[in-house]
This record gives C-alpha cells, structure tokens and sequence, in this order.
C-alpha cells in the first residue's frame, strides 16, 4: 500500500494531520481563555459588590467628617466670639477701672506724705535736744536727702510733687 500512495496524497494527509493538530490547539486555547474570562467575570463581579460595600463606608466616614467639621467650625465661632467679649470686657474694666485707681493711688501717696510731715513735726518737736529741732548737722548736709524722700520729693523739673503722682499720671496718659 504505500508503494501505490502518490506524493500528493501524502502532502494531502499530512496537511491534513497538521491542521487538525492546529485545530485541537486552537480548541484547547479557547476553552482555557474561557476559563479565563469565566474566572475574570467572577473576580469583577467580586470586585463590584467590594467596590459598593467600601463606597458606602466612604460616604459614611465623610458624612460624618462634615458634622465633625461643623462643630469645630461652631467652636471656632463661638470661640472668637469669646475672645471678642473679653477684650471688650477688658477694655471697658480699663476704662471705669483706671480714673478711680488714679484717685487712690494719688489719695494714698497724699495721706502718706501729710502722715510723715506731721510725724516729722512730731518728731522735731519731741526731740527733747534743747533747740537744735531735728538733730541735723546742717542744712544741705546728708539730712536733706533724707528729708526730700520723707516728704515723697525728688529733684528735677517737678520738684515736690511725690513720686506716686507722676506714676499714676503717667499711667493716666497711656493711649488706649
């Protein structure tokens, strides 16, 4: 028998084996990407209800992120308006506070002065030294600075007016 086989019939048959070895490949090809785009299909659909579960939850998470946000953007508000009504009620304290405090400072560096004249009158006085008064060596001399602090005096272009005035003046000319 194959001595009576033409060469064309043996091209046919091994054409013929050769494409049906291509069509099995072919056929296993196919039904592996099937199985593929099966497994694809699965893992989107997977991918999908993940996707929508995680979307929710992200809502969610921003949903209440906004309500968050409004009550610290509440806080904030409520927080300056605070400040602001201190600093009024600060200045308005400043301001009623200031004239009076002024008066008594003034009021108590008076009393103290008339207080020390009228010890060191008492004191000069009452010295029992026979006439000298005081008991300074001279005028000028070491007492007088001691004399100008016990009248609340210093030296300068305001002579005589006591220290605690000019503070308390000096206070008064603050701007506000």
């Amino acid at each position: 028998m194959i001595a009576g086989i033409s060469s064309s019939t043996v091209v046919a048959v091994v054409v013929t084996a050769a494409a049906t070895v291509v069509i099995c490949v072919l056929l296993a090809a196919a039904l592996s990407l099937r199985r593929a785009a099966a497994e694809l299909r699965e893992l989107a659909d997977e991918l999908v209800s993940r996707t929508g579960e995680v979307l929710g939850e992200a809502e969610d998470v921003v949903a209440r992120a906004r309500g968050e946000l409004a009550r610290v953007d509440d806080l904030v508000g409520s927080a300056e308006a605070i400040t602001e009504t201190v600093g009024s009620a600060s200045r308005l304290a400043r301001a009623a506070l200031a004239g009076p405090l002024i008066k008594v400072m003034a009021f108590r560096a008076g009393t103290a002065r008339a207080g020390r004249r009228l010890r060191g009158a008492t004191g000069e006085s009452g010295t029992g030294s026979g006439g000298t008064g005081s008991g300074r060596t001279g005028s000028g001399g070491a007492g007088s600075g001691d004399r100008a602090r016990r009248f609340g005096r210093t030296e300068g272009a305001r002579g005589g007016v006591p220290l605690a005035w000019r503070q308390a003046g000096a206070r008064r000319e603050l701007p506000r």
